[in-house]
């Protein structure tokens, strides 16, 4: 992929600076049309145009202001821009629905085991640790020692001496005491007896039965061999690679076995013949050592292609690409994937869509090991589906939901487990009178209730499968409801409503409203929500809070008045008297669209001013015109006020956002 510079900066801009263009572009657009019709009365037809010329002028000035990263990106959000609307039929929709759920279906009846499907055995040579594992290996007996390879020879015990020494390129080593000796094509146990033996002719010390001076070789550095790693390699070549290097440790110095490379078949050649053929299966999957063939210089790795791809699926341990030799069946490649996971069929199906192999079976296990596996063959592990086995316990209980079916359970059994009726407490709660179960009629499409008594200890009943039971619970065991009253009462505190009590009854309960109390202001609230009730015959409910409002000796104005604000109360008084006595309306007043607020919660409109009279402590809401609005629409320069004075606030917070976009892209800029 090429990334240009262009792009780079491109990607600087983001789609809250191209919109907030946008909208600042379309916002002078309206102002220069506006600037265009205010003097329209007093100019003629020329100054219209020379306006309208001097509008475009400074519309492309500001154009060619812009950076050019930003035109660019204008311009290639325009070209991929999408419809801003997209419509679907409600048909449509239901069929998309329809046919995504088959499709959901039709995956989840395949059961695969895999959520990436690979080639197995191939990530061994790439997946590993930075340590380099070949360097401790241990040095063999029958190393063969040659140019570059460092000798360590040590003298202890009567003659202290240390040599080291590499031996040079026609193989050979010059020893203090003994001389220049050629060791080249020697084994280390050949070498060792060799310079013990130059040795000895110098320090007598080393020989007989009880020798004084102990000698001992060791190696130091060693010389690398080049390996030629040919046919399907990662990096097909000469690879430099450790003397101890076996054919698996030097492909992984190497890189590995390409996809299109057999894993079953590397063979090893050495002066021109085949010394030995490698199956990296039996190191991956049998556990086999691959270590007793050791590489020398010049030896030549060739990896073949691979001759079969076998894809194996479904209720198995390592799904994935295998590869098979000519002699192995099913069951082989089976055991390869690591064998059955759990709720697998005792069945494979075995597909194969070559035209020259074309085959579809369904084999039972025990029949595996008697097919022969095939290039491009596709073998599923289907998913045993197990017989859902549940009962249902629902109602008054600790643990409600299903319970696993177990044939000879009792229902008295299955209360234990959910532990309600040990619970001597929470079990005064249940109703063990009328225990309700429902249950299938055999060969029928009814259902049956039974009512069952379990404090009669001879009254049990062994549970079927799909059983359903209903706890209800102990009418005269019910928790208490309860409700809080505030403000202008007598009593104000918690009191309980377990008997459905109205409004009135707790207000008597509370010892009645105080001489203070506003008349119908009994605030009611019922899960933070402001309840509305007309009469004290409202019902309460467990959780309600109530308060009783004090009198104010006023009423409230807002909205779309010139004075908004408290008013005196007087009874005499209507809704056109408060509005009136808040300066009246101002010009965005919506005259029919008016709300009176009540102290009960009640809100109720008023689209004309009658002479309806407004109780103590109300609320008189005016509600702003609507431009949009048919029958209160805005006409004339009344219009022109209201969208200049609308596009001056836009028109201010846009050219805020784009100084601190500016701000933001010079700071990440620099």
């Amino acid at each position: 992929m090429i990334t240009n510079n262009y792009e780079l900066k491109y990607q600087k801009i983001s789609f809250f600076q191209l919109k907030s263009l946008f909208v600042f572009n379309r916002i002078l657009a309206v102002v220069g049309i506006i600037a265009l019709f205010q003097p329209l009365k007093g100019q003629t037809l020329q100054d219209i145009e020379n306006v309208r010329k001097q509008y475009q002028e400074a519309l492309k000035r500001q154009e060619l202001q812009k950076p050019q990263e930003v035109r660019d990106a204008e311009e290639t959000a325009k070209s991929t821009s999408l419809p801003d609307k997209v419509i679907y039929t409600r048909k449509e929709v239901e069929s998309l629905i329809v046919n995504t759920q088959k499709l959901l279906d039709k995956l989840n009846s395949l059961q695969d085991s895999s959520k990436s499907f690979g080639f197995i055995g191939y990530d061994i040579f790439s997946i590993r640790d930075s340590i380099p594992f070949w360097q401790n290996l241990p040095t063999p007996n029958d190393y063969i020692l040659g140019p570059g390879d460092e000798i360590i020879i040590s003298l202890h015990g009567a003659i202290e001496l240390s040599i080291t020494e590499t031996i040079n390129r026609d193989g050979q080593v010059f020893l203090k005491d003994v001389g220049t000796i050629n060791l080249s094509g020697m084994s280390i146990d050949k070498a060792y007896k060799y310079i013990k033996n130059k040795y000895s002719k110098a320090y007598s010390t080393l020989l007989g039965d009880r020798p004084t001076t102990f000698f001992d070789i060791t190696l130091g550095e060693l010389k690398s061999i080049n390996v030629h790693v040919v046919g399907f390699a990662v990096y097909p070549g000469i690879h430099i690679v450790h003397p101890f290097s076996s054919v698996f440790s030097a492909l992984s110095q190497s890189g590995g076995v390409d996809l299109n490379g057999s894993l079953r078949e590397i063979k090893i050649i050495r002066d021109g013949e085949i010394i030995s053929s490698v199956d990296l299966y039996d190191y991956l999957f049998l556990g086999k050592s691959l270590s007793d063939i050791r590489l020398l210089d010049q030896d030549i790795i060739l990896i073949p292609p691979r001759k079969s791809t076998i894809a194996i699926n479904g209720r198995i341990k390592n799904p994935g690409y295998y590869e098979a030799k000519q002699s192995e069946n099913i069951q082989n490649l089976i055991d390869y994937s690591g064998g059955y996971s759990t709720l697998a069929q005792d069945y494979v199906f075995i597909v194969n869509n070559d035209y020259k192999k074309r085959r579809s079976a369904i084999i039972k296990s025990e029949e595996l090991y008697k097919n022969k596996i095939f290039n491009g063959d596709s073998i599923h592990v289907p998913i045993i589906y197990p017989f859902q086995e549940y009962i249902t316990l629902e109602g008054n209980i600790k643990s409600p939901g299903k319970y696993p079916y177990q044939q000879g359970m009792s229902l008295k059994e299955l209360l234990l487990i959910d532990g309600s009726i040990e619970d001597t407490i929470f079990k005064n709660s249940i109703d063990l009178k009328n225990i309700s179960i429902y249950r299938r009629i055999q060969n029928s499409i009814e259902i049956e209730r039974l009512v069952i008594d379990i404090t009669d200890n001879k009254n049990d009943i062994i549970l079927q499968n799909f059983d359903q039971i209903s706890i209800p619970p102990n009418q005269f065991y019910k928790p208490l409801h309860s409700i809080i009253i505030t403000g202008e009462v007598l009593f104000p505190g918690l009191y309980n409503i377990n008997n459905q009590k109205t409004l009135n009854d707790i207000i008597n309960s509370s010892g009645g409203l105080t001489k203070d109390a506003l008349k119908n202001g009994i605030e009611i609230y019922r899960d933070s929500l402001r309840v509305a009730w007309e009469n004290m015959d409202f019902i309460l409910d467990d959780g309600d809070s109530l308060n009783v409002l004090r009198k104010t000796g006023t009423v409230q104005v807002i909205g779309e008045v010139h004075k908004p604000g408290f008013i005196t109360y007087k009874k005499s008084y209507n809704v056109k008297n408060y509005i009136n006595l808040a300066g009246g309306f101002n010009s965005y007043a919506n005259n029919k669209d008016i709300m009176v607020i009540e102290p009960n919660g009640r809100a109720i409109p008023r689209k004309r001013i009658g002479w309806q009279s407004v109780p103590e402590g109300a609320m008189i809401v005016v509600h702003k015109k609507s431009l949009l609005s048919s029958a209160n629409r805005v006409g004339g320069w009344e219009s022109f006020g209201l969208v200049t004075t609308q596009l001056s606030n836009v028109a201010t917070t846009i050219l805020t956002l784009m100084v601190l976009i500016n701000q933001s892209s010079s700071s990440n800029g620099g």
